[in-house]
This record gives structure tokens, C-alpha cells and sequence, in this order.
């Protein structure tokens, strides 16, 4: 094949209809529409269920074509990018995610025309909305939690005790999240909780999306999935299996795309690095501007010269390092199969959530584990973010162990570095989106340490909280956090109040065992008072506590 005799090809329409590949039953439908269109102008994930084209069928076929093609998109199209998933258990509303912008959420086995509304996010029950699909469910029941209330919250409560269900020895269950947008990150949360006791409290439910291995759910606790995702698709599957039957309680899917750091991945394709040799990579420098972020994923675009059903697989990677070649590496962002000869922008998010500090220069590299690829070039030197793209680009050939400079800086690598925006709070409310209940379940969610700091208009205002979880020893804010949680009010000058309201019938904060927490600029008032037994009026710390 002449590698560089396929640049000029633009992303076709077939691309978007055969992405991801079909089920094997499409077999039979395939060959006629490669008997319209050349053979190369079909995807090789689509391509490689496909037998030697026949000849072009005639004029007369034409009327079978079209009811052939009408099939096909009704053909379903399941696809699984790899996900990155952590687990929690339940404890309060605040464990419904407000970070980025609500896309979808589904009380299942709720009742028709009903809405539940949870921190501030209103899951519908009965139909399942378009956002959603759900496949194999056999029944429904309503009385998987025994708890009168989570968090002081009989609505979350009651949006839990209803399921849907399946009976020992039943398949896997595919919930399909659909209308994605290819190369944005994702958020869904799926709860699947049965606090009723004993061995139905011990079941465990595995959830998977494309990555290698299930992460496990059990009903009692850990009872809520969380996963992370860029889009590779525009649906992404998500199966459901256990011994004991699949469950779903709640859904909920966000966009969580994070801030372009630096992008140019949309620029017009002038030619490639070839990566034609396992071993072989090849690195991209920038530099983060003037405030410092979190990774939140890398997206690079590919082309995979694999002739047949082959396909490569490539690895990303983000590396630090001052001079003209990368020094140190960041975090290993994975490896995923590139089937596509024509150009496809492929997403790896971070399960790290680095910092990449202000001013630093990092580096971008995506190395051939296996195949025959490219990582697209443009000669296009414009980019948007954040940060600088530089035109420092370096060379491996022994998969990143040893560095040269690539002294011809004609052309750009194309990808796009996100990162997660600061967590803010922005407002006194106790619940819903900028509130701090909601800026302290992000930050747990995220792994390593966080710091959270207050929009300037909370410059002497009160933080007044009214509810608490019994099962934390009467506590408004559990901290349940190993990889440390910072409150910083320094910047308000006039401080800022965290209150109990006078209530007095409860501690203000939590330190879990393994979390910690560290305060600083604020002011705890109040708290404290009867029915504790456990001590701790403002704070009780079974962690790692520091007060500046």
C-alpha cells in the first residue's frame, strides 16, 4: 500500500454510518455497498467482515440496494470505549455529581410521569429518556433499601428503593449511553444499591465499558459506579453482569469536558509521523500558560495502515521536561486499538489528574505498540487554548527510553490536551451545583490531592448548613477523600463562616479514616452540642486533619 497515497481522502460518510463495526449478521449486507463504492473508501473495522467484493451489480439491482441500505441503519451499533471507574458508597444527596453540564438522568423502575429531584438534578422515572438505552431487564422491584433516609434525604431514599432486575444466571445487561459527541469527556454514574441485608446486601455487580477489566459493585457497598470516558463514538456500551442477576437503581450521564489546554486537532491533515515500527514514537511540546490545571484527557489523531482485519494499537503519554526532549514521565494514559485508514481522533483520559503547573513545559508522545500507524501531521501552526504549542518535537525508536530531537519543525502534531477546570464554590447554598457539598464530592472523585477554593463574592458571608447523616455521627460534611481535600478561603478578605445554622445538634466536619482534610482561611462556628457519643463539636478527625 502507498502510505502516503491516502492523505488526500477526506473522513467519508460511510466512516460516520460503520463506526464502531457491525454485527457479524451484516455481512450479507455489506458486499453490495461495496460493489457501489470502492473497497478503500469503507473503514477497515467495517472492511474486515466483509468477503472479495463481487462485481458492480446492474441497474436493475438498484431497487434491492436501497432496501439494503435501509437496513443497515437499523443495523445496532454498540460500541465500548475504555472507561475509568472509581466506586463509592451511598451517604447523601451530595453523592449525585454536579460537575460539568447535565446531560441525562433515569430514576429507573420509577414511576411514570414522576420526578425525583437530588441535588439539584431531576431524574425522571418511568420511560427511559433518548439519551438512554437499556437492554434485557426481565423485572422490577421496590424495596431494595431499608434505610428511612440517606443523608436526611427520604427522596434519595425512595428513588433507590426502586430497580430493575434480572434473576440469577440471567445475561448481562447493556446500557447504551447515545447522541454522544466524539472526542468530549464523559461522566456516568450508575447505582445499583440493595441494603436489605445478608447475602442480598453481599451481591456483587460488575460494570465494564471497552477497558480490559470489570470493576465490581457489591449491594451493601461500594453501591455506586462512577466512570470517566472520552468519547470514541457516538454511542458508548456499558454492560452490567453478575451471577445473581444484573440491577440498575439510578443513571445519570455529564459532560465533563475540561478547558482546551491546547488544541490544533482540527486543523486540515498535510502528512504523517510514521510510526511503522513497534517501539517507534514520536513527542509534541507545550507550554501551560498562566494558571496551572488538571489533566483531564488527551485525544490524538491516528491513521492505521494494518491491511485486512488487523488493526495497531498505540500509546499515549504525558512527560515533563525542559529542554528539547521529554524528561520525565507524567502518567502512562493507556493504549488503545487504531483501526481506521482514515483519519480518526482517538481519546485517552487521565485516571492520574496530574497538575501541570504554570509555565511548565510538557510533552505528548504516542508510541506504536503493535501495527503500522501514523500520528497526523498539519502545517497549519495556528492553536487555540490556553497554553503555547511549541514546535519542539522529538523521536524514539526504543518506546520512549532514550529521546532525540526531531530537528524538522515544518509541521504540528495533531491533538488536543483538556484540562479540568478549578473547583470553585460559588454560592452559600447547601446543596447543588458551586455549592461546597458539591465541590467536596468532585474533589473526592478525583484522584491525588484537590484544593478548593471560594468565588470572591463569599468574602464574608456565612456557609450555612442544616442537614447531617445519622450514620456519620450526626455530620453536615463527611470527608471521604485518600487523596487529601485543601479548603482554601486565604484569597477572602474577609474570610469566610461555616455554621451549623445554631442548630447545635451537630458536627460540622468528618475526617474519615485514610482522608484528609486541611482548612484554611475559615472560620467554624457553632456545632456541636448533644447526641453525638462520639465527640467533636466542630470537627471530628479520624484522619489527617491541618488548620492554618
Amino acid at each position: 500500500m502507498n502510505r502516503k497515497a491516502h492523505y488526500a481522502q477526506p473522513d467519508t460518510f460511510l466512516r460516520s454510518v460503520f463506526n464502531p463495526p457491525p454485527p457479524p449478521n451484516s455481512t450479507l449486507v455489506m458486499p453490495v455497498l461495496t460493489s457501489i463504492l470502492p473497497v478503500d473508501s469503507v473503514p477497515p473495522e467495517t472492511r474486515r467482515f466483509l468477503p472479495v467484493p463481487p462485481p458492480l451489480m446492474p441497474h436493475t439491482a438498484m431497487k434491492t440496494f436501497r432496501t439494503l441500505l435501509a437496513l443497515v441503519f437499523l443495523l445496532p451499533a454498540l460500541h465500548a470505549a475504555p472507561i475509568s471507574w472509581t466506586t463509592s458508597t451511598v451517604s447523601g444527596p451530595a453523592d449525585v455529581s454536579t460537575a460539568g453540564t447535565f446531560v441525562a438522568a433515569f430514576n429507573v423502575g420509577g414511576t411514570t410521569g414522576v420526578d425525583t429531584t437530588i441535588n439539584g438534578v431531576v431524574f425522571p422515572g418511568g420511560g427511559t429518556p433518548a439519551a438512554f438505552s437499556i437492554a434485557t431487564f426481565t423485572d422490577g422491584y421496590d424495596d431494595f433499601v431499608v434505610e428511612s433516609a440517606f443523608g436526611g434525604s427520604t427522596a434519595y431514599r425512595q428513588a433507590l428503593e426502586t430497580a430493575w432486575f434480572s434473576n440469577p444466571g440471567a445475561p448481562a445487561t447493556t446500557v447504551t449511553l447515545n447522541s454522544l459527541t466524539v472526542g468530549r469527556t464523559y461522566e456516568v454514574q450508575m447505582w445499583i444499591v440493595d441494603t436489605r441485608g445478608g447475602a442480598l446486601s453481599a451481591r456483587v455487580r460488575s460494570v465494564k465499558g471497552g477497558e480490559a477489566t470489570a470493576t465490581n459493585t457489591t449491594g451493601g457497598g461500594p453501591n455506586i459506579a462512577r466512570g470517566v470516558f472520552v468519547a470514541d463514538a457516538v454511542s458508548q456500551a456499558i454492560t452490567i453482569s453478575s451471577p445473581d442477576g444484573p440491577q440498575l437503581n439510578l443513571l445519570q450521564l455529564r459532560d465533563v469536558t475540561g478547558d482546551d489546554v491546547v488544541r490544533n486537532i482540527s486543523n486540515t491533515v498535510s502528512s504523517g509521523d510514521q510510526l511503522d515500527l513497534p517501539g517507534k514514537a514520536g513527542a509534541h511540546a507545550f507550554t501551560i500558560g498562566a494558571q496551572a490545571v488538571r489533566l483531564s484527557a488527551i485525544t490524538v489523531r491516528l491513521r492505521d495502515y494494518v491491511s485486512g482485519a488487523g488493526s495497531s494499537v498505540a500509546r499515549v503519554r504525558l512527560w515533563s521536561g525542559s529542554g528539547n526532549v521529554p524528561a520525565t514521565l507524567i502518567e502512562d494514559l493507556g493504549t488503545v486499538a487504531v483501526f481506521s485508514e482514515s483519519p480518526a481522533s482517538i481519546g485517552y483520559p487521565s485516571a492520574a489528574r496530574p497538575v501541570l503547573q504554570a509555565g511548565t513545559r510538557y510533552w505528548v508522545s504516542v508510541q506504536n505498540v503493535s501495527g503500522d500507524l501514523d500520528w497526523l501531521y498539519t502545517s497549519d501552526t495556528n492553536a487555540s487554548g490556553s497554553s503555547t504549542l511549541l514546535e519542539n518535537q522529538a523521536v524514539s525508536t526504543n518506546g520512549g527510553t532514550n529521546w532525540s530531537v526531531n530537528a524538522d519543525t515544518s509541521q504540528r502534531h495533531l491533538f488536543t490536551v483538556q484540562g479540568i477546570p478549578a473547583i470553585v464554590v460559588t454560592n452559600t447554598d447547601e446543596f447543588g451545583t458551586g455549592s461546597l457539598r458539591a465541590a467536596l464530592v468532585t474533589a473526592a472523585a478525583l484522584p491525588g490531592a484537590d484544593t478548593i477554593t471560594f468565588a470572591p463574592g463569599l468574602s464574608g458571608q456565612t456557609i450555612a448548613l442544616s442537614s447531617f447523616s445519622n450514620s456519620d455521627g450526626n455530620t453536615a460534611l463527611v470527608v471521604n477523600d485518600s487523596g487529601g481535600v485543601t479548603l482554601d478561603a486565604s484569597a477572602l478578605p474577609a474570610g469566610l463562616t461555616i455554621s451549623d445554622g445554631s442548630a447545635t445538634n451537630f458536627r460540622l466536619f468528618r475526617v474519615e479514616f485514610g482522608s484528609s482534610l486541611a482548612l484554611t482561611g475559615l472560620t467554624l462556628k457553632d456545632g456541636g452540642g448533644a447526641g453525638f457519643g462520639s465527640g467533636g463539636g466542630a470537627i471530628r478527625n479520624d484522619g489527617t486533619l491541618t488548620l492554618t
